[in-house]
């Protein structure tokens, strides 16, 4: 960083900037100048974010646009301008190798050879267009699995990093063709401070600390597979009876209550 010039970084996340995740990006220091890129119509709450955001028009902000481009042209989350909004830009930090803001990104380097592209890969972002998740159809639609595999091997070559969260998001990189070079596991990492271990068993009775706990936290729907766990520790604790070992759960989403009445079951 020459004289001082701070180091521009995008956050481009479609309809899904959010508090938390995108508060880790608080703390980049006086170096760096973060700029959010999200929908127009954006999931998650944005209002603790300390950096500036842009709202783009985005083609999940229309229900009928969104699944018209999705399905008929294997276009997922388009954001209208971003290439445009890029040319100013060091870094662009987006997600996933699949979703079409990534490779907008990736062709933004057209007109701005500068910009470096960075994707963070989570576990559940694969296959989700090879096992037919969102369509609905009877089978998958060829045209629409053959444009997404276009797209995402165009990232895979164009993105200049890769941030895969575990091991097994990066042997699946691998599998769609990405470079060795260009992938680097890292973890998720927490946004604020925490109470130290010694504080928090001060608190917690010591009945409670001799449990063994397993532990799962994700937004609490279907495609997360949170009854898959839910049946699977049924499952467990009846071959394997302990009054020792509890399932904690920690999230919320639609299949709360449901999971709430299961479990009471």
């Amino acid at each position: 960083m020459a004289h001082g010039k701070k180091t521009k970084v995008a956050l481009i996340r479609g309809n899904s900037l959010n508090e938390w995740e995108g508060s880790l990006w608080n703390m980049m220091g006086s170096e760096f100048d973060v700029t959010g890129f999200c929908a127009r119509k954006n999931i998650y709450p944005i209002e603790n974010l300390e950096y500036k955001v842009e709202r783009l028009h985005t083609s999940s902000d229309n229900f009928v646009i969104n699944n018209t481009y999705k399905y008929a042209c294997g276009v997922f989350q388009k954001m209208y301008g971003l290439e445009k909004r890029l040319k100013n830009f060091d870094i662009a930090h987006s997600v996933e190798i699949s979703y079409f803001y990534t490779l907008q990104a990736v062709r933004a380097k057209k007109k701005n050879p500068k910009l470096k592209v960075v994707a963070t890969v989570w576990d559940n972002s694969f296959g989700r267009y090879e096992y037919n998740y969102e369509s609905g159809f009877g089978s998958i639609q060829k045209h629409w699995i053959t444009k997404m595999r276009e797209y995402m091997y165009e990232v895979s070559k164009g993105a200049d990093l890769f941030l895969p969260v575990s091991d097994m998001s990066a042997s699946m990189l691998y599998d769609l063709g990405v470079s060795q070079e260009k992938v680097k596991v890292l973890t998720p990492g927490v946004g604020r401070e925490v109470e130290s271990s010694h504080d928090i068993s001060r608190s917690i009775s010591s009945a409670v600390l001799e449990k063994e706990y397993y532990l799962m936290v994700n937004r609490l729907v279907k495609e997360k597979g949170v009854y898959d766990v839910l049946y699977a520790w049924k499952m467990y604790t009846r071959e394997k009876p302990s009054n020792n070992k509890v399932l904690l759960i920690i999230g919320r989403g639609l299949e709360e209550k449901n999971m709430k009445r299961l479990v009471r079951e």
